[in-house]
């Protein structure tokens, strides 16, 4: 069996997202986070560390934009 991989198979889906996307993935994980405070609360870190990681690619994708 051969694996048919390209480079975009690689790529981080946000690199290839539009403002639209993140902002949408943002919101879900924001949702996602609010519902951890209870039973779930050992994810809750680990929400909060991809929850970072899309605001700064949020404030990234807008600064690219702006120029």
């Amino acid at each position: 069996m051969m694996l048919d991989a390209t480079l975009s198979d690689f790529t981080p889906w946000w690199e290839r997202a539009s403002l639209g996307e993140v902002d949408q993935q943002l919101a879900r994980l924001r949702v996602a986070r609010y519902y951890c405070r209870g039973r779930a609360a050992d994810l809750a870190p680990i929400l909060d560390t991809h929850i970072q990681r899309l605001v700064l690619v949020r404030e990234e994708m807008k600064c690219s934009d702006g120029d």
